[in-house]
C-alpha cells in the first residue's frame, strides 16, 4: 500500500511540473528558465559531492559532460515545446502516449 501511495505521490508531482513550467516561460525565457535550472542542479550537486571531484577520471568526467548535454538537449527541446502547447499534451509527449487534438 505505501508504495502505491509514494507512486502516485512521484506521478502528482511529475505531471504539476509540466503546468509549473508553463506558468514560469510565460515570465522567462525558456533558454533563461533552463540555464538556471541546470545551475541551480549543479549547485546542489556541488555541494553535496564537492569530495568526490578530486576522485574523477578524464573519462568519467567525459562521459558525465556527454549526458549532461543530452539531458540539456532534452529540456531544450521540451521546454521550447511546451512554449507553444499546452501541459496535456507535452505530458502526452514525454510519457510516449498520443497528444490530443
Amino acid at each position: 500500500m505505501l508504495a502505491h501511495l509514494l507512486m502516485f505521490a512521484v506521478v502528482m508531482l511529475w505531471g504539476a511540473t509540466f503546468v509549473l513550467v508553463k506558468k514560469a516561460i510565460a515570465e522567462i525565457a525558456p533558454q533563461w528558465f533552463n540555464a538556471l535550472r541546470m545551475m541551480l542542479a549543479f549547485a546542489c550537486l556541488a555541494l553535496v559531492y564537492h569530495r568526490q571531484w578530486r576522485q574523477l577520471t578524464r573519462q568519467a568526467w567525459m562521459f558525465g559532460a556527454a549526458a549532461g548535454a543530452s539531458l540539456a538537449c532534452g529540456y531544450v527541446f521540451q521546454t521550447q515545446g511546451l512554449a507553444t502547447t499546452t501541459p496535456t499534451n507535452s505530458r502526452k509527449f514525454c510519457s510516449g502516449s498520443a497528444p490530443s487534438g
